[in-house]
């Protein structure tokens, strides 16, 4: 029983973006959150195709993607 609860909550957060030549692809609907690890929210709106990261600072940044009440994270690294 607990193993099925686990795998549930994976399937809940698979991936939905990657990086590409520069831009982080979104291939889900719904609002986008870019957050860097201090918390700060550095991007907001909707999800787009394609979101720049020009003018981002290297790092670790998580992407939470809220559509309703579902909310999915993934963290992502800018070299």
């Amino acid at each position: 029983m607990f193993a099925s609860v686990c795998e549930d909550a994976d399937n809940d957060n698979e991936n939905f973006a990657f990086i590409n030549d520069g831009n982080i692809v979104v291939y889900k609907e719904g609002i986008l959150q870019i957050v860097d690890l201090m918390g700060r929210v550095v991007s907001q709106g909707d999800a787009m195709n394609r979101v720049s990261t020009s003018g981002m600072t290297s790092g670790v940044y998580i992407l939470r993607l809220i559509d309703g009440e579902n909310v999915k994270t993934q963290k992502i690294v800018i070299e």
